[in-house]
């Protein structure tokens, strides 16, 4: 009653581990062996909706990085086709590519961001919001043409503070 069970138990849980996602441990037992049964299957459901947000996520990234990337290609391109020989379109040129770069290095550096912020265990905590807006805007590149009003009063909120500044920076 308990070693049959366990052993395919055991194995289906070695296919689900395999990558085989067909696999459902379901024993409609209502015993501890049921519910560890139950507990692995769950298991397996929320990591395959992980996948599919991690799957969601690098296409979303791809799209983003390529969009600055084709832009300073087809800058480049121009460049050498003769466009560096007027010095106005050379600089618009150069001007364009320097804002794709700054705008790539934006992208990385809130992909780090998303990075930490998923390893991080930062408490939440009360803050107010203004600061937060204050210190997201602050880093912003010269070229983000931000203007931040906030209110005179406190704006408390209970947040994670590195994440809150993350999402307004973003």
């Amino acid at each position: 009653t308990i070693s049959r069970p366990l052993a395919a138990l055991a194995t289906r849980a070695r296919k689900l581990a395999s990558g085989d996602r067909t696999v459902k441990l379901g024993l409609v037992r209502r015993d501890e062996i049921g519910e560890l049964a139950r507990a692995v299957d769950e298991m397996a459901t929320e990591l395959d909706g992980r996948s599919a947000e991690v799957a969601e996520l690098a296409a979303t990234i791809s799209h983003e990085l390529k969009s600055p990337l084709t832009s300073m290609r087809g800058a480049a391109e121009l460049l050498l086709d003769g466009a560096a020989d007027d010095p106005q379109v050379r600089e618009r040129f150069l001007s364009n590519i320097l804002c794709d770069v700054d705008r790539l290095d934006r992208l990385v550096t809130r992909i780090l961001e998303l990075s930490r912020a998923r390893a991080d265990t930062e408490e939440f905590s009360r803050v107010d919001l203004r600061d937060l807006v204050a210190l997201a805007t602050v880093e912003t590149s010269s070229l983000d043409r931000v203007a931040v009003r906030t209110p005179e009063r406190p704006l408390p909120v209970v947040a994670q503070r590195t994440h809150m500044v993350a999402a307004i920076r973003n």
